[in-house]
């Protein structure tokens, strides 16, 4: 008789991604090299056990930009000021967690997803849909690249409220984020290029329909008014 897998929960997937991590890195710099250069440009580590034996009670703080659990948390992170400013605050010891995009990508998706329920925050559409996107685009590093995209999506993010509100498409655009998320943790390039496509293109024509029925509408009522006066 055979038992079926476990399915995977969010510290199977954390793992599994950070294991990937660090085999791809090991083989971009192979880990004597990494550690002749941490030799050669850092101090020597504090200690992490030391920290925690003095008097009194010893805190350890937590640095995180996002969570799987709660979805994002602060949307500029910069580790070193933050870390700078627990230890002034009486932090004996900092945990800082600086988790690959897929991750972040996951907990931005969790807090768009919740905020789509709510119509009262139309208005926080289309920054998460473009901080969604954008940590997708953000490892390819390229600058121009992504300035060109970030002004394209600074002029039209009012067309991406209007296409999710207007046409109901809350539904097909969840479904094709998480999608695009998978094919990216699978390395499916030319997948993830076809939706992508796919998304932007049906995004596109589904806004141009009711915007033409809109105004045909409008139109329509307009003339009645005319002809009944």
């Amino acid at each position: 008789m055979e038992i079926s897998a476990r399915p995977k929960n969010i510290l199977d997937r954390i793992v599994e991604a950070r294991r990937a991590s660090v085999s791809r890195r090991k083989r971009v710099l192979p880990e004597a090299a990494l550690r002749m250069a941490v030799d050669k440009k850092l101090p020597p580590p504090r200690g992490f056990a030391s920290a925690l034996t003095g008097p009194g009670i010893r805190v350890i703080a937590e640095l995180k930009k996002a969570s799987p659990s709660r979805g994002l948390i602060r949307t500029e992170f910069a580790p070193a000021s933050l870390a700078a400013s627990l230890e002034e605050a009486g932090a004996a010891a900092l945990s800082v967690l600086t988790e690959e995009d897929f991750l972040q990508a996951e907990a931005i998706l969790k807090t768009f997803v919740n905020e789509l329920r709510r119509d009262d925050h139309v208005s926080g559409w289309g920054r998460l849909n473009w901080q969604f996107h954008s940590t997708l685009y953000s490892k390819a590093n390229q600058p121009r690249f992504m300035a060109t995209i970030r002004n394209i999506n600074n002029s039209g993010e009012r067309y991406t409220r209007l296409q999710l509100y207007l046409t109901h498409g809350i539904k097909r655009a969840n479904e094709e984020h998480h999608r695009l998320l998978e094919l990216c943790r699978e390395r499916d390039v030319t997948a993830a290029c076809k939706l992508l496509r796919e998304h932007i293109e049906y995004a596109r024509q589904s806004l141009k329909q009711v915007l033409l029925e809109r105004r045909e509408s409008t139109e329509q009522a307009e003339d009645n008014n005319r002809r009944a006066r």
